[in-house]
């Protein structure tokens, strides 16, 4: 058929949807985990005092963690 009944889709992609079908059951932890990141990152006394636990709590972090972004 010279490759017209062909469809390819971008690795990337199908990666997203497998990883994205794994995450399924754990939609209300993530969820949480972002409202914990956006309610630390959004003042400026609350990274200092969430740096201050981690380090309390021999934790090892080289950051305060970051807000996903969907397509990325």
């Amino acid at each position: 058929m010279d490759g017209n009944c062909l469809y390819m889709r971008c690795v990337a992609n199908i990666l997203n949807l497998v990883v994205k079908n794994g995450l399924k059951g754990l939609d209300l932890l993530i969820i949480s985990v972002r409202a914990i990141v956006r309610f630390v990152r959004f003042f400026l006394a609350r990274p200092k005092k969430f740096k201050a636990c981690v380090e309390e709590e021999n934790i090892g972090s080289k950051c305060l963690g970051y807000l996903d972004i969907e397509t990325r």
